[in-house]
């Protein structure tokens, strides 16, 4: 992994969301990010989100489950 800040990764995140604004993979690795930097509030607004997009990838399944866990944990 190429070193960088989560600074980078959400300014990244936010530029692929950009080209493709519902790409459910990116989104959960924002949250993530967000996760990292302590901010839950836009952790559960993204986390959120998620949840609400149709699939439309292979990968979208697991990012989905994943995004539904920690809401769990979150007690959401």
């Amino acid at each position: 992994m190429p070193k960088g800040s989560y600074y980078e990764s959400e300014k990244m995140f936010r530029n692929a969301l950009i080209i493709i604004p519902d790409m459910i993979v990116a989104l959960y690795h924002l949250s993530r990010t967000y996760q990292n930097m302590g901010r839950k509030d836009d952790e559960v607004q993204v986390l959120r989100k998620v949840m609400n997009l149709p699939l439309r990838d292979f990968r979208d399944k697991y990012s989905k489950i994943k995004a539904q866990e920690r809401l769990k944990e979150l007690g959401l």
